[in-house]
């Protein structure tokens, strides 16, 4: 089952590539991208879930695992609405002090990325 539930959240990846191909309506794109990120939570929750099955009676496995989900999309939403507040701040700040803008918009929108990855990824290993 952690197997199963480790390789399944790649599925909605391949069908947004095949969406692009194909040119389907940007609504029904976004629906689908919305529902693969929801879909990672999940897994990232079961996985988990499958990993510590046994060490706790089913009732707590349960309340773990409800809890864990929560505790990811809210954080998640937390933590993206941190990163893309700073984001544009930092944009702002140095929109009006650079000539050549293109290229530090480019540079921030590979960086940033990393940085709000980096941060989920040490709140999940000091809190979980």
């Amino acid at each position: 089952m952690a197997y199963g539930s480790f390789i399944s959240a790649t599925d909605p990846v391949a069908i947004i590539s095949a969406f692009k191909d194909y040119n389907i309506e940007p609504n029904f794109f976004q629906i689908v991208l919305g529902e693969s990120i929801f879909n990672d939570a999940v897994s990232l929750v079961f996985y988990e879930t499958c990993l510590n099955y046994g060490q706790n009676s089913a009732a707590e496995q349960i309340f773990f695992a409800f809890l864990s989900f929560f505790g990811i999309i809210i954080g998640s939403t937390i933590l993206g609405y941190a990163i893309g507040y700073f984001t544009a701040i930092l944009l702002k700040l140095v929109s009006s002090r650079v000539k050549n803008m293109e290229n530090v918009e480019i540079s921030l929108m590979v960086i940033l990325p990393w940085v709000s990855y980096l941060t989920a990824q040490v709140i999940s290993y000091y809190i979980f």
